[in-house]
């Protein structure tokens, strides 16, 4: 329900779960395929939610690098794996709120960070990220999987 597809949908019927994942992760996994054929296989089994904000960042982080295949795939990875989550006027709101609360308390917090909290927030998903610190406070889940024993 209003989510982006692209490409084929991901093939649920081996999905091990859905992994709403952060930028940074998101970028690190389009630089880094896979190395081991037990990460390919977590990688191909786990659909994974992003935000169109995540989408935004990382395809910015690779134009900056110049490097068509990075940018090719990363793009094959949101086609084949991907449900993107977009900004709507939900997510917008509830991240203005946090970004206000936050200020408040004396606390910048930046847009788009908020905007993929939001996201999280609004669809009760938990967010996979090494940089729990940017969205502590923010009603969400949070999930390093650098600090977590994950299958």
């Amino acid at each position: 329900a209003g989510l982006e597809r692209h490409g084929k949908p991901p093939d649920r019927s081996r999905a091990g779960g859905m992994a709403f994942i952060d930028t940074l992760d998101c970028y690190t996994a389009a630089v880094n395929a896979p190395v081991t054929s037990s990460e390919n296989e977590f990688a191909t089994s786990v659909i994974v939610g992003i935000s169109a904000v995540t989408v935004e960042e990382a395809i910015y982080g690779l134009t900056r690098k110049a490097n068509r295949r990075l940018i090719d795939g990363f793009e094959a990875r949101i086609a084949e794996q991907c449900l993107v989550f977009p900004v709507t006027e939900t997510i917008a709101r509830c991240a203005g709120a946090l970004r206000g609360q936050f200020s408040v308390r004396g606390i910048v917090r930046d847009q788009a960070d908020m905007l993929i909290a939001a996201t999280a927030q609004v669809h009760q998903l938990t967010l996979v990220t090494r940089n729990t610190r940017d969205f502590e406070g923010c009603g969400i889940g949070l999930l390093n999987p650098f600090n977590a024993d994950v299958p």
